[in-house]
């Protein structure tokens, strides 16, 4: 599993290319306060803190699927959401098309959440659902519900 192996991967370090780094305060600043009220400045620090620190995933040659999971985890908590107040931040990352900046923010911000939310189950799902279930599933249903074949 790395970028060059798994296309989600790719798509989110293609997507997240067009972020600016930890240097630009005013985008993290409203990243930070897409969901609150602007009134803790600290918590662009906690934005910025933990991309940076989880980021590296993406690059390492075989990343952990937990370290995976806690970075599109993080992208979906600051990203995600019906919040269009990070639409022309983040559409103006797209200075090729100016007017329609909060039109290519919508469609960055969607697309981040869906590759994320596709990575957080492939990464994040560590047990398989049949392990939570009895392994005599069958027999139990027929015994609760009768004939299975009815």
């Amino acid at each position: 599993m790395t970028t060059h192996t798994d296309p989600d991967l790719q798509r989110l370090s293609n997507l997240l290319s067009f972020l600016p780094g930890p240097d630009d305060p005013n985008f993290w600043k409203e990243v930070a306060e897409k969901d609150r009220p602007p009134s803790d400045p600290s918590y662009s620090d906690y934005v910025i803190k933990n991309l940076v620190g989880n980021m590296p995933a993406l690059h390492k040659p075989d990343p952990q699927p937990r370290e995976i999971a806690k970075l599109v985890q993080y992208l979906l908590m600051f990203f995600g959401g019906n919040s269009d107040r990070l639409h022309d931040p983040i559409g103006r990352r797209f200075s090729f098309v100016a007017g329609s900046w909060e039109t290519l923010g919508q469609v960055w911000q969607e697309d981040l959440t869906a590759t994320c939310w596709r990575l957080y189950v492939r990464y994040a799902a560590v047990e398989s659902w049949w392990t939570k279930w009895p392994e005599d599933v069958q027999a139990w249903r027929e015994g609760r519900y009768g004939d299975a074949s009815e």
